[in-house]
């Protein structure tokens, strides 16, 4: 099972999504569900009567029948793929409060990363069992009772990500629709003239969010890497940065980074522009009959329309920077090494002043 739209999905909901659930956040479906369906994932809401709640499940999931033993063990429901990679079981736990579960959650030395949030108006926390690919979110009900979502994810496929979503649908049945509920806060936010997710990345004024801070360190032991043209890249340590042929060179290739042999790369190429009026708009429209995806993004502050095509397993990037355009191609955006690079791409001088700044405030300590 593949995630389509990944990268959309990731710079438009990273800063609510990170690690599951921010610590201390508060927000609602309606905030997230905009995104889920500009990156085309699809889904519904399935009410569950016996917990008072409803979730969103994505449609690559099929329910499965419980068993007697699941029923005795507190499982309300299971979704998963046609080969269980992955999955989503809902349960009941013991517990008066969420303040002393969480304890003793964290008595469990497996579980890590806890995190608390307000979801749709339920107290909640976040943990993952790492290194068996589990990630797990709990809240208190509206009848007072302790319900755990466990979403069980294959590493390579995106849909730790999707669990990440399932947890941030999670909300009391007797709530609004949840469709109607984005639909109305949606209506709302563009009544009061601010920009919404709905159209998020189809002009330059509103472009897909990428921030360099929500690199996850977790997928390689990586280094950041200087490219040269105005950005920087965080990269796996093993990867090398190749020698340009004379001959690629003439072809507008001005750096390359990526595995020894022939694997996984990053190649960045530059070009003249026609003229000064040459723009983001003229690039979207030279770019769109050939790509799946493609939208306006801002890439840690630098604005650039980046593209993915599922079938020819390619995603990359496009700005201009004096009088050149800069482009930057890589593999399959459903890969979390390539999602990593592609989040991380920032500028150059945004990590120089991050660094001086600390060393300053170093030096003042001492």
């Amino acid at each position: 099972m593949k995630i389509k739209g990944y990268a959309l999905l990731a710079g438009t909901m990273a800063a609510l999504l990170a690690g599951t659930l921010a610590y201390g956040a508060e927000f609602s479906w309606s905030e997230v569900a905009p995104a889920v369906e500009k990156a085309g994932l699809e889904g519904e809401f399935v009410t569950l009567d016996s917990l008072g709640i409803q979730l969103w499940i994505p449609s690559a999931l099929s329910e499965y029948e419980l068993t007697d033993e699941d029923v005795e063990d507190g499982i309300v429901a299971y979704y998963a793929t046609e080969d269980e990679s992955d999955y989503v079981s809902i349960y009941t736990e013991d517990g008066d409060d969420m303040a002393s579960f969480e304890e003793s959650m964290k008595e469990i030395s497996s579980l890590s990363d806890f995190e608390e949030a307000v979801i749709n108006g339920l107290s909640a926390i976040s943990y993952e069992n790492s290194d068996k690919g589990i990630s797990f979110a709990s809240y208190m009900t509206p009848d007072e009772q302790i319900v755990t979502i466990e979403c069980g994810y294959d590493e390579d496929d995106g849909f730790k990500e999707v669990g990440s979503i399932i947890s941030a649908s999670i909300m009391s049945s007797d709530a609004p629709a949840a469709e109607d509920a984005a639909a109305e806060d949606a209506g709302e936010t563009e009544e009061a003239g601010d920009a919404s997710l709905e159209g998020i990345g189809t002009s330059v004024d509103n472009p897909v969010p990428f921030d360099y801070h929500n690199v996850d360190a977790s997928v390689y032991d990586g280094v950041w890497v200087d490219t040269g043209m105005g950005f920087d890249v965080y990269v796996p340590d093993d990867w090398e940065i190749m020698d340009i042929p004379e001959e690629a060179a003439d072809q507008g290739l001005v750096f390359g980074v990526g595995e020894p042999g022939a694997g996984k790369n990053l190649m960045v190429t530059a070009g003249e522009i026609p003229d000064a009026s040459y723009n983001l708009e003229n690039v979207m429209t030279e770019l769109s009959p050939n790509y799946e995806y493609i939208y306006y993004a801002d890439l840690s502050g630098i604005p650039a329309v980046f593209f993915e095509d599922d079938a020819e397993e390619v995603c990359g990037f496009c700005f201009i920077a004096d009088g050149y355009l800069i482009s930057g191609v890589s593999g399959d955006a459903d890969d979390p090494t390539i999602q990593n690079i592609m989040i991380s791409v920032s500028p150059t001088e945004t990590k120089e002043g991050a660094e001086e700044a600390e060393e300053e405030a170093e030096e003042e300590a001492e």
